[in-house]
């Protein structure tokens, strides 16, 4: 299951669609979810009283990793509306309307 949705979420390009089905062998990265995989959300909020963004970092098994083509804000944090954008946009490609 834990595959299935790094797919859908594009964690470490995992959901990169191969141009033919001789390149699957290369791009099926199944190794990223041993048994008693987990992905993380930690979000950063500004301190009280201070301005700015709610920042999220992505752990995958405990460390950092990259989500699809979504540019960091800083370093590997990103800005949860963007975050939030990007997912919502993943999701729709496999949901039928």
């Amino acid at each position: 299951v834990l595959l299935t949705l790094d797919m859908i979420m594009d964690i470490e390009g995992s959901g990169y669609v191969p141009a033919s089905a001789d390149d699957l062998p290369c791009s099926f990265r199944n190794f990223l979810c041993p048994k008693a995989s987990n992905i993380q959300f930690v979000f950063y909020r500004p301190k009280h009283g201070r301005k700015g963004e709610t920042l999220v970092k992505l752990l995958l098994n405990g460390e950092e990793a990259r989500l699809g083509n979504l540019v960091p804000a800083q370093g590997s944090y990103y800005e949860w509306p963007s975050v939030k954008d990007y997912l919502n946009s993943r999701t729709a490609l496999f949901v039928n309307r």
